[in-house]
C-alpha cells in the first residue's frame, strides 16, 4: 500500500474532507475524468472509478487504489450510526 497516498487519505478523513463511514449507495464503472477525492488526480476513462453517495447531496469519486485505502481506513473508524455495544 502506498504510504504517502494512505497518509493523504487519512488526513482528509481526519480533516472532514472525506467521510469516515459507509455510503448509502456505491457504484463502479469507467472513469469520468472527474478528480479523485482521495488523491486529487483525474480518474481517466481507462481506469475504474468508484462513486459513493452519502446523502443524496454529497458524492465522492475515487480511483480503485484510493477506494481500497479509504475502505481500509474507514473500517478502522467506529460507525457513528452503529448500535452501541451491549452494556455488561
Amino acid at each position: 500500500m502506498n504510504s504517502t497516498l494512505q497518509q493523504k487519505i487519512s488526513t482528509k478523513m481526519s480533516d472532514g474532507l472525506l467521510p469516515t463511514h459507509a455510503p448509502l449507495r456505491s457504484f463502479a464503472g469507467f472513469g469520468s475524468g472527474s478528480l479523485c477525492h482521495g488523491c486529487d488526480e483525474p480518474v481517466l476513462g481507462s481506469e475504474v472509478e468508484h462513486e459513493h453517495d452519502f446523502d443524496g447531496k454529497r458524492t465522492f469519486r475515487l480511483h480503485a487504489a484510493c477506494e481500497a485505502i479509504w475502505r481500509t481506513l474507514t473500517n478502522q473508524v467506529p460507525d457513528p450510526w452503529a448500535d452501541p455495544p451491549p452494556r455488561s
